[in-house]
């Protein structure tokens, strides 16, 4: 046979992001040979169909292909493009394109897919490039005449198939009768190689199927670890080699994580431009063409975000500096350091655009407080922090109608002026013993005995609560602006460039399904009348059922037959909870209100026992009183009733403790200690504990670290999840097999048998900003033997009734995974790792 005309049989053109796809197309083209009886030109004697050109170099700078490239693409007969979403946005990978039609090769292109759609209706989901949907002119730019490439999709067919159709466009053969010669072919072969390694098998197939096997799980301990720590890339980096291996243990894991972890590429084009972001400790910004800049030097995260009037000037208020930028570009117009200034007060803009910023810092005497603004000019060229006086002499505060100058008065000294013209440097002026009011036409905003002379404007302006801002803007009402807006003031405004903080613990009530109409067991009951026949109980519901099962999966509202309910009753003399019949007999269990306390509950397997944790109260239903009010409830202590055995288990302290009941369950006492494992030990207090039977537990503590004991007081296994921010209280499906963490953050659920965190950070919509509210809806959450989650909690003003599920990802395992480890790179810096991400 001849040898091929050009030196390539193939050029593969790929985004990065798309490298290990590539590398698999690559490695099964040059090692494929034609099996008996098909013929095709250049093939030689080797059977294989020539060598693959793979560029495996990042582009640099340069603005066009490089000789290399150039050289291999004119040195080739077809071209082979890995088509995604990401290839779609790469100039790399459109001016190979453009490159190769330009010379007149157009019918051998072959186009790979393996994310998004050729005929997508929106730009984010298109696959193909530019320049191999429409076709290219003599000089290579791309015209609006539509072309209509080979597309082989590899979601719809093996990857066998798919090499197979490739090799047969590339050599110009029939596709069916290679196809069918290949599979007769692997037949024959899998008899053979069945038959030769199974005497080998025999000798050494139970220590490598040993070590394999010992190998995987070891990497899925410290996978589940990462996911469970918000490292979910490394995760998925460390598992991608076995991710492919035939039934393997690893693919479980990773659908279950890939259903829930969005792309960093995703959330930022979901998030719309332009935007703050919060990555790799870093802060940027991304305009809105789509460029990047660090504006990290503010210090930390941002403290306050404002937006002038003009829409332009955008202020980025950080810990140790703040910076002016251009939200059009991006661009740093000015900066001013903070000087330990605390920037949270009032702010407000003058008609002729000046920003004024208030502020406090420390004085230079112990317990002294110095005043101070942060002023912008107009052009936004000049940021500037004016130091203004000591707190000791402040009397009152003054503004001129025109919102030209704010005057401050200083007891026994007059007053110190700060014109605020549109541009320029401001310096204070000072008019020493003159009285305001005689001096110009001015306002009180604010005087030391304003509130007892009954003035409307309450409140330092230079020491503002975020409430007061958000109420009102004192000098808004005298004759200056609101900005456009203002993280200061709770985002009045939703078109605030607010941080984004980018992670895959950012769901934020996403798969999040609203219940219309909540299930019976929880709507208002008719209330009886109580002791003293008031009948003004608070809450009347169904009774809590075990770890927050469902109660119609698990039919615990009932106790001897008879069907019981739960008041909450809260008022100024306290809180107290029963457990009621509906005759209106009840077992109390009564409480101040008291902050330190928690208000979850617990109910045992057979639905006897009650433990509410306000007062460390048991009560037994089916005798309707109290047995105990002396358990170790308060916060910082965990319990759950033993599925196994009438037994109630405390960690309290660091050692796991029972109380038992006596006979006729009258009377529950401490009769042993269990464990006084060394893991249990530390100052963070404990949230949940959820009992297996046979000694087995998890414990979780309010920091979110989680660890779960074997029956001989092993560990085996210890994650702390990342997100949750203080965790107030744990709930489980009836096998105990899926638990759901509570935190003021959200919700995490977690496979209890593994670690393995089955969602990111849950919040579902309606979540609370107030630790106190969320704290009190974690008796609302409900949890199925499928890991369905179910939120129904009206102790809050905005009412929650929501269902998530899990779902796995159904998709290809390798085009996810890629999309996900974009910035598994450590040493990338954030701007470097966050372009790969959005494939620029």
């Amino acid at each position: 046979m001849s040898k091929p005309a050009k030196r390539f049989r193939a050029f593969i053109s790929y985004s990065q992001r798309d490298k290990s796809i590539a590398k698999r197309v690559h490695k099964a083209l040059e090692t494929y040979r034609l099996p008996g009886g098909v013929q095709a030109e250049g093939v030689d004697r080797s059977r294989r169909i020539g060598r693959v050109f793979r560029d495996d170099e990042e582009m640099g700078a340069s603005p066009d292909l490089g000789a290399t490239l150039r050289g291999a693409l004119e040195d080739t007969e077809a071209l082979i493009v890995i088509c995604s979403r990401r290839s779609a946005k790469s100039k790399w990978v459109n001016q190979e394109i453009a490159h190769f039609k330009r010379t007149g090769r157009a019918d051998r292109i072959f186009a790979v897919i393996v994310d998004g759609a050729p005929d997508a209706r929106h730009d984010r989901d298109q696959c193909f490039a530019p320049a191999l949907r429409f076709e290219v002119d003599a000089n290579g730019a791309v015209t609006d005449r539509p072309s209509e490439p080979l597309g082989l999709d590899l979601r719809e067919q093996s990857f066998e198939r798919l090499r197979v159709r490739l090799i047969a466009g590339l050599l110009n053969v029939a596709f069916d009768d290679l196809w069918n010669r290949d599979r007769r072919r692997r037949r024959v072969n899998n008899v053979i190689a069945a038959a030769t390694v199974l005497f080998t098998l025999g000798l050494v197939g139970a220590m490598g199927a040993f070590w394999l096997n010992e190998r995987v799980e070891r990497t899925l301990v410290e996978a589940r670890a990462d996911i469970g720590e918000g490292r979910v890339s490394q995760a998925l980096e460390r598992l991608r080699p076995f991710e492919v291996w035939p039934n393997s243990a690893v693919e479980p894991t990773l659908r279950s994580v890939l259903g829930w972890a969005r792309p960093i590429g995703e959330q930022v084009e979901a998030q719309g431009r332009p935007r703050l972001i919060l990555y790799r400790g870093a802060v940027l910004i991304l305009d809105p063409g789509g460029h990047l800049h660090d504006v990290s030097e503010i210090g930390g995260a941002p403290q306050r975000v404002l937006l002038a009037r003009d829409q332009r000037r955008l202020v980025v208020i950080g810990e140790s500096r703040t910076l002016v930028i251009d939200v059009a570009t991006g661009a740093k117009l000015a900066e001013a350091e903070n000087n330990g200034t605390t920037w949270g007060s009032y702010a407000f803009e003058t008609p002729q655009g000046r920003l004024v910023i208030l502020g406090v810092r420390p004085g230079s005497t112990l317990g002294s407080i110095s005043y101070g603004a942060m002023t912008v000019s107009a052009d936004g060229a000049s940021a500037q922090r004016l130091d203004l006086m000591q707190r000791v002499g402040l009397e009152s505060v003054w503004l001129d109608g025109a919102c030209n100058g704010l005057f401050l008065g200083v007891r026994d000294a007059g007053a110190i002026g700060l014109p605020l013209v549109a541009n320029g440097a401001l310096s204070p002026i000072a008019y020493e013993a003159t009285p305001i009011a005689q001096m110009l036409s001015a306002t009180q905003v604010w005087r030391i005995e304003s509130n007892a002379a009954g003035s409307p404007y309450e409140g330092n302006p230079f020491e503002a609560e975020a409430a007061d801002l958000q109420a009102v803007n004192l000098f808004a009402e005298i004759g200056c602006h609101d900005l456009a807006a203002d993280t200061g003031a709770e985002d009045l405004d939703p078109a605030i460039v607010v941080p984004v903080r980018l992670g895959v613990l950012s769901a934020s009530g996403e798969g999040w399904q609203g219940i219309a109409a909540p299930p019976e067991q929880f709507r208002r009951m008719a209330t009886p009348a109580t002791e003293d026949g008031d009948g003004e109980l608070r809450f009347w519901r169904s009774l809590p059922t075990p770890g927050g099962i469902a109660p119609e999966t698990a039919a615990f509202d009932a106790v001897s037959g008879e069907t019981l309910a739960f008041i909450e009753d809260r008022g100024n003399a306290g809180v107290r909870w029963a457990a009621c019949r509906t005759n209106g007999q009840c077992a109390e269990v009564v409480s101040m209100h008291d902050g330190r306390r928690r208000y979850d509950l617990a109910r045992s397997p057979d639905g006897r026992f009650l433990v509410v944790a306000l007062g460390g109260g048991l009560i037994d239903l089916e005798r309707l009183e109290v047995v105990s009010r002396e358990l170790p409830t308060q916060q910082g202590t965990a319990y759950d009733f033993e599925p196994d055995q009438t037994q109630l288990t405390f960690v309290d302290e660091g050692d796991l403790v029972a109380y038992r009941p006596s006979a006729g369950g009258a009377r529950w006492t401490r009769v042993e200690e269990i464990s006084n494992a060394a893991l249990l030990r530390g100052d963070v207090g404990f949230a949940g504990l959820v009992a297996f039977g046979a000694g087995e537990y998890l414990v979780v503590r309010e920091n979110g670290a989680a660890v779960r004991f074997a029956g001989d007081g092993r560990a085996l296994w210890q994650i702390t999840y990342a997100g949750l921010g203080t965790v107030f209280g744990v709930r489980y499906s009836t096998d105990r097999r899926y638990v759901a963490l509570i935190g003021a953050s959200g919700l995490r659920l977690i496979n209890s048998d593994t670690g393995l965190a089955l969602s990111g950070l849950l919040r579902p919509p309606g979540w609370p900003a107030e630790e106190s509210e969320a704290a009190n809806c974690v008796s609302s959450v409900h949890v199925s033997n499928g890991g369905d989650l179910r939120l129904i909690c009206a102790s809050y003003p905005q009412a929650v009734a929501a269902t998530w599920s899990p779902r796995p990802f159904t998709g290809d395992l390798a085009t996810r995974t890629n999309a996900l480890t974009c910035d598994a790179n450590a040493g990338l810096s954030a701007v470097a790792a966050l372009r790969r991400c959005l494939g620029r």
